[in-house]
């Protein structure tokens, strides 16, 4: 690994549990790439995630004022050399995450900046390793494609990326990874829920705006969904834990759980939690949506409708394939903790703190 890493995305969610491991679980001093109009800002964004996550920076901490989307990352000569001269080891988990957003408008983050970090990697002629965080989305089309099942090792042709823009940009990510002259290792998160003991989650990601729709219309999908998940703090543990493994170099890991958590089991939670939640068809749910659509809530989760289709399973053929984690399980020994009905209360109060959810109506049974 080296005494310095470079680290992208340390602003985001779970590029910020990332830094933390870095800095609890290493030596090294974390470069992270951070955008910004000036250092300061940049800086005090990146000092104030740190913070929320409950990890202390340490003197280990340099922030690197630049930008994906930009030749040789925003920086000069001078500065992109002696980067790629000193780093001795990369993490990218920098993308952009808006799912409802065409190809075309993701690719220069999620694609071109992907290429951006490789060459950093290469630069002079050095083969800097590479440890890219991609997404189990990659493949979130491929039961329509005639796959039930995808293990790590599973080819991945195009087509089971489906035609979402971010699923389609982090795929052509990974095969721009793989091409590159560089030693490179692939993580595919699935969805990431909140820290397991402190319930701190991201306020807009996919299972946060569905629980505020579902809350907002008083009333869930009987559907026959599931996704993959894990903690925020187990994926980021499994991937610092990986990189510093010589022979995770060239591999591809699923850092979830083996088993697959049913969207009714989410929503049984969410009623004995206290939100009176009735039953009703995909059909009519998507009506009530409709007819709310002045709210914010209702209106995104309509926008994304095309991720909806296949991870609440709106026809058989759009369900995820069955996703096998057990080559990374077997590499790690931990397998992270279910997310029980505690979990859900503690992700609930959280977001309840943070009126991303309005407070609990009825006492907790």
């Amino acid at each position: 690994m080296g005494d310095h890493v470079l680290l992208t995305g340390a602003t985001g969610f779970l590029g910020g549990y990332l830094a933390g491991e870095l800095l609890t679980r290493t030596s090294a001093t974390v470069h992270c790439l951070v955008r910004g109009r000036s250092g300061g800002g940049g800086e005090a964004r990146l000092l104030a995630g740190l913070r929320r996550v409950g990890a202390d920076a340490d003197g280990r901490v340099r922030m690197v004022h630049g930008n994906l989307r930009k030749p040789r990352l925003g920086l000069s000569d001078r500065e992109y050399a002696r980067l790629a001269e000193r780093i001795g080891a990369v993490y990218h988990c920098a993308a952009s995450v808006n799912l409802a957003a065409h190809r075309d408008r993701l690719a220069p983050t999620n694609v071109e900046g992907t290429r951006a970090v490789l060459a950093l990697a290469g630069h002079g002629g050095r083969r800097t390793p590479v440890h890219l965080v991609s997404t189990q989305g990659v493949f979130i089309a491929s039961r329509a494609a005639g796959a039930a099942v995808i293990a790590e090792d599973t080819p991945v042709p195009s087509a089971y990326a489906g035609d979402i823009g971010y699923t389609r940009t982090k795929w052509e990510a990974e095969e721009a990874a793989r091409a590159a002259d560089v030693p490179v290792a692939v993580y595919r998160p699935g969805v990431v829920l909140g820290h397991s003991a402190t319930g701190h989650c991201s306020d807009n990601d996919f299972l946060a705006r569905l629980l505020r729709a579902v809350v907002r219309v008083g009333a869930a999908p009987d559907c026959e969904g599931d996704i993959t998940v894990s903690p925020v703090d187990h994926v980021a543990r499994t991937i610092v834990d990986l990189s510093q493994r010589p022979d995770a170099l060239g591999g591809t890991f699923h850092t979830t759980h083996p088993e697959h958590l049913a969207f009714r089991e989410v929503f049984d939670h969410a009623r004995a939690l206290g939100y009176p939640l009735r039953e009703c068809s995909l059909r009519e749910w998507h009506g009530l949506l409709r007819d709310d659509i002045g709210s914010s809530d209702s209106f995104v989760m309509l926008a994304l409708w095309k991720v909806v289709d296949h991870l609440l399973a709106t026809r058989p053929e759009y369900r995820i394939p069955r996703i096998d984690s057990s080559a990374t399980l077997a590499r790690t020994g931990a397998v992270p903790p279910w997310p029980d009905r505690d979990f859900f209360g503690r992700t609930i109060d959280h977001l309840v703190g943070r009126e991303v959810l309005p407070p609990l109506p009825l006492a907790r049974t």
